[in-house]
């Protein structure tokens, strides 16, 4: 796929990895629509790309909100489902309704936004969704009950959305980070700092989706996992 004047949507673009992902796509000539939660974060994006640049402040969790925001998926060539949390605690300390707010974002959201960019792509007969899942989809770990469950799920809702669409010449592409290193808080904490040069950065991430994204439209990799070459301190 060429980029220059496509058009691309980005769930959880303010921060981390969704922000470097943005960026990426516009500085290869994509108009993009960010969503997040956050508007300043967003608004900081316009500032800096204006034209190239649009956004909905918004939950995608909400059925009204994205109801609100239906149209802005007309004509959408590339969708990024890369919003997403987690609350890591042991199975018998988390509530439910902790539980139920991790899936719901992380596997019902993707579900529920790539609904609304699949009617275009399949009259268009093309584009691509890159879900940014991760490799905790693949290894369990202690307190990771909610956060494995729904990258798991994402996992296996990817492999059949490839299956169910790469006929409308729809690439499903499942990009799965282990560790890295963002700024999503705002600033990097002690353990990011000693491990920033041996580990996975939100460019490198952005930089995948963007050697995925322009593969020639005969090939299809539908499968990324990414980790640190040599994970030790810097």
């Amino acid at each position: 796929m060429e980029l220059k004047d496509k058009y691309s949507i980005v769930t959880g673009a303010g921060k981390g990895i969704g922000r470097a992902i943005a960026k990426a796509l516009m500085e290869n000539g994509s108009k993009v629509l960010g969503i997040s939660r956050t508007a300043s974060d967003l608004e900081s994006l316009k500032s800096e790309y204006d034209d190239k640049f649009d956004f909905a402040v918004g939950d995608i969790t909400n059925q009204d909100f994205l109801n609100s925001i239906k149209d802005k998926f007309n004509g959408c060539d590339v969708l990024i489902n890369n919003a997403g949390f987690g609350i890591f605690k042991p199975m018998q300390e988390m509530e439910v309704d902790e539980f139920r707010s991790v899936i719901e974002t992380n596997l019902v959201g993707v579900f529920s936004v790539s609904k609304l960019a699949i009617p275009r792509m399949i009259e268009q007969n093309g584009g691509a969704i890159v879900n940014i899942s991760s490799l905790a989809g693949i290894n369990s770990f202690e307190a990771g009950t909610a956060y494995c469950a729904s990258k798991f799920g994402l996992n296996g809702l990817t492999e059949c959305m490839m299956l169910d669409l790469r006929k409308y010449n729809i690439k499903i592409i499942n990009i799965s980070p282990g560790t890295v290193i963002t700024d999503f808080s705002g600033k990097r904490n002690s353990w990011q700092e000693e491990r920033k040069a041996t580990y996975p950065h939100s460019d490198d991430i952005a930089g995948i989706v963007i050697d995925a994204l322009t593969m020639h439209d005969r090939c299809l990799v539908s499968k990324f996992e990414v980790r640190a070459t040599n994970p030790k301190k810097s």
